[in-house]
Formats: structure tokens, C-alpha cells, sequence
């Protein structure tokens, strides 16, 4: 079976070139990873985090809508970076996942906060520190 993962228009039925197409392998990955953090998911927060951000080792990452696809990889790929990683979700379900289970340094509940700044302030006492990318 040959799969091939590309941007593709909506559609039913879709007839391609394989032409500038990257061949996925199934036996590598679940096809359903290529959807995910091989695909979109997870192109958006390595290239965002890496080329927009440009995070130096040690420096403070806050991230909005951390527990979401996105967000949660941009967190997991800070901790691996050096970074410390501090996360913005809305349930204690999802805090204490981003702690446990993604290696997040500290989670903030925006939904049971009163005092977000007094909160990030707490969570990021050196600030935060992701350097912009230089033009």
C-alpha cells in the first residue's frame, strides 16, 4: 500500500501526482502519527517554537492552550530544548496531565484563576524568556 501525505484540497474523491508528495511508511509509524505530531500537528510547534521563537537553553516558555494538539507539543519540545516550561489550560484534569504526563514545570488554570498576571508571575519568576527571532 503506498500512502502518500501532502496539502490536498476537501474533497470525496482525490486524484494526485505523487510529485512533491512525501511517501509515508506505515511500518515506521502509525498512519494515524502522520496525522499528528509526523504531520501538521506537530510541523506547526517545532517549526513555530524553533524558527519564530528561537528559545535559548534556560530560558521561561508559556504556553496558551497548552493541553491542545498543538500547545502540547510545543511544551514537550521545550522541555527537551532545556527550557522551562510553563502551561495555560482550562481543567485541573488537563494541569495535572501537563505536569504528570508532558513533563511541564508548572500549569496554570485560567478557567479557576482569578489573578492570571499574579499567576504567571508566580509560575515564571525570572519572566519569560523566549527570544523573538531576529530578521
Amino acid at each position: 500500500m503506498n500512502v502518500y501525505n501532502g496539502v490536498l484540497q476537501w474533497k470525496e474523491t482525490q486524484v494526485a501526482k505523487t510529485d512533491g508528495r512525501i511517501k509515508v511508511d506505515p511500518d515506521k509509524a502509525s498512519l494515524s502519527a502522520y496525522l499528528g505530531i509526523l504531520g501538521l500537528t506537530g510541523l506547526t510547534g517545532y517549526l513555530g517554537l524553533t524558527e519564530i521563537g528561537k528559545p535559548k537553553k534556560g530560558e521561561t516558555l508559556l504556553v496558551s492552550g497548552a493541553a491542545g494538539a498543538v500547545g502540547s507539543v510545543v511544551g514537550q519540545i521545550g522541555k527537551i530544548l532545556g527550557l522551562r516550561v510553563v502551561g495555560i489550560a482550562g481543567t485541573d484534569e488537563k494541569i495535572e496531565m501537563l505536569k504528570s504526563e508532558f513533563g511541564f514545570d508548572e500549569a496554570i488554570n485560567y478557567k479557576t484563576t482569578e489573578n492570571m498576571t499574579k499567576a504567571i508571575a508566580s509560575a515564571c519568576p525570572d519572566g519569560v524568556k523566549v527570544s523573538p527571532a531576529a530578521d
